[in-house]
């Protein structure tokens, strides 16, 4: 599965990458092994076992551009997106903004409270995906500008008449789980309205507060600057076709942030140190504790993570994360007790997520 480690305190632990010839070559040749079957662009791999930091990165921007990605390109993120949003609504709740039992009609305009299916919806249901609300809103079509682009022109004010008209699909809960599990890239992104609502600061504004600055994650956001935009790798198709720039107009809180290696790597370390910055590590590693079963053996969802994890005290409990979007694909996972974790970036369509798995099963050897 997945390994990785990063610091909290720039100063104590510093990001600079080591060397490892047997590393590199182990990994060389798992990523040589699942470029035949799924080609991509450009990847960048990190990892992170204990003190140390390994960096690599394969093939080239575009099939036209000579340069190969480093720790400093922007990869659009995609449903990795969605644990920073849930880490926003613990931090929240740390100050006394929200509880995570609120219902999702406390941030909502009152109209909304007529359907009753809604008052029924906490805003913990969202984000551990038990909500009943379905991956995708049915009203997305009549918005569409762009077909490989579904969000970029939908709105809140559709996102609050898909809600008015919502009815709860009746499914078949498992025994004993008064609660059923459906990924919804729809819930994540109304959670992240619903925290701006409550805190009445903007999705960025929170970011920047509770996570990117105490952690010097200096290259993720939601919109880039001139500089940011020229580190971008652009997105590209299964053929290998450039995709189209990716917008969000209200859902980015799903899948809308843009980042780096060497900021996700600061993020993976976070997760996995807890202990440089009392609240945030708190904050942190409530976002771990597993919640309910998703809908895959020996997997529950936690707070937006994936946390795996085989029932045997010798087998290590992986908590993990991926994301694909828009012609990019990534995978992160660490394992918190013998510190170590992976990231992976790449900027295209073809999943990489079997790369990061046999590499944090090597790490775990």
């Amino acid at each position: 599965m997945l390994l990785l480690v990063l610091l909290l305190v720039i100063q104590a632990y510093p990001l600079s990458a080591q060397q490892s010839k047997a590393l590199r070559g182990l990994v060389d040749q798992i990523v040589a092994e699942h470029q035949k079957e799924a080609p991509t662009q450009a990847l960048v791999v990190g990892i992170i076992d204990g003190e140390y930091v390994y960096k690599y990165s394969y093939g080239q921007l575009a099939p036209n551009t000579p340069y190969a990605p480093d720790s400093s390109t922007l990869f659009h993120i995609g449903s990795i997106t969605k644990v920073f949003t849930t880490s926003l609504l613990v931090a929240l709740e740390k100050d006394h903004c929200l509880s995570l039992s609120d219902t999702i009609t406390q941030y909502l305009p009152d109209s909304l409270a007529n359907n009753p299916f809604l008052n029924k919806i906490t805003l913990e249901q969202l984000a551990t995906h038990t909500s009943g609300l379905p991956k995708k809103p049915f009203n997305i079509p009549p918005t569409l500008i762009y077909k490989d682009n579904p969000y970029a022109n939908y709105q809140i004010k559709d996102a609050y008449h898909f809600l008015m008209q919502f009815r709860p699909t009746p499914r078949k809960k498992k025994r004993g789980n008064k609660h059923h599990f459906n990924y919804s890239h729809f819930g994540m992104g109304l959670l992240a309205h619903l925290l701006e609502n409550a805190s009445g600061m903007t999705y960025d504004s929170m970011l920047h507060k509770y996570i990117t600055t105490p952690l010097n994650m200096q290259d993720t956001h939601l919109l880039l600057n001139e500089d940011q935009y020229k580190r971008l790798a652009k997105g590209h198709h299964f053929s290998g076709r450039k995709a189209n720039e990716l917008y969000y107009a209200s859902l980015y809180g799903s899948e809308g942030l843009r980042s780096t290696l060497e900021d996700m790597l600061r993020f993976v370390q976070a997760n996995m140190q807890l202990h440089q910055n009392y609240e945030l590590d708190e904050v942190l590693s409530v976002c771990h504790e597993p919640q309910f079963p998703a809908n895959m053996r020996s997997v529950q969802v936690a707070y937006g993570w994936y946390v795996i994890s085989h029932g045997k005290k010798k087998q290590p409990t992986i908590i993990t994360h991926s994301g694909r979007t828009g012609g990019y694909s990534n995978y992160i996972a660490f394992e918190k007790e013998r510190q170590v974790g992976v990231v992976i970036l790449s900027n295209s369509a073809n999943r990489i997520d079997e790369i990061g798995i046999d590499i944090i099963e090597l790490l775990l050897r």
